[in-house]
């Protein structure tokens, strides 16, 4: 690590278990981390295992080759599992189900909305004629429901009325009002809210949909 500056070397050594580096393009957030790796598999006992997850295949192959070439890594090389967030994410659905299949056209989403999520539907009352009219709607919905988890929205957490503001409270002081403002337009132009919903003391009022829960 001799070519390490002291902020990098202070990252690599941190005895932190939850650390962020924050640096410009080409500063060495790369080797500072196959550093860190290195120093923690040095402290470790037993075999330790690593999973490095990126965003863009460029970086995960610039990863890979540096832990393949350089035999200062060579104590993380066979422990150390390299792969995109995508690709990660894919592997482990596809080991809780069969024959999974990515949403990649609108045509895919507009038949999963038909199909795979028809017991959904049916059940709901409000979403029912939206989505069997023709048309555009069960893409606009899939939309708005990816949309919605890019927000941090989970089904299997924001189970009430609630919960359901407390997430939009969030998003609010984050700044995001008019992206929550978008999906509920979208909502209205279907036909599966009746009016806009920005309005109230937090900027975004849930008293219309407050009948889904």
């Amino acid at each position: 690590m001799n070519n390490l500056d002291s902020s990098q070397l202070a990252f690599c050594r941190s005895t932190a278990k939850n650390i962020r580096l924050l640096a410009p393009a080409g500063c060495g957030k790369t080797s500072s981390l196959l550093h860190r790796c290195r120093e923690l598999s040095q402290r470790a006992k037993g075999n330790p295992r690593f999973l490095i997850v990126t965003f863009t295949v460029a970086a995960t192959n610039e990863l890979r080759e540096r832990l393949a070439d350089d035999s200062e890594f060579d104590c993380v090389r066979d422990h150390a599992t390299v792969t995109t967030l995508n690709a990660y994410g894919f592997r482990r659905i596809r080991s809780q189900i069969n024959n999974p299949r990515l949403l990649t056209t609108n045509t895919d989403r507009h038949f999963a909305m038909l199909n795979q999520l028809r017991p959904v539907w049916l059940d709901n009352p409000h979403i029912e004629p939206v989505v069997t009219k023709r048309g555009t709607n069960p893409r606009i919905l899939m939309t708005v429901m990816d949309n919605l988890k890019s927000m941090g929205f989970d089904h299997t957490q924001d189970t009430n009325l609630s919960q359901f503001q407390d997430r939009l409270d969030t998003l609010e002081e984050q700044g995001l009002s008019w992206r929550i403002k978008e999906q509920f337009d979208h909502l209205t132009r279907i036909g599966v809210l009746d009016s806009p919903q920005i309005g109230g003391n937090n900027g975004i009022s849930t008293s219309t949909v407050s009948g889904y829960f």
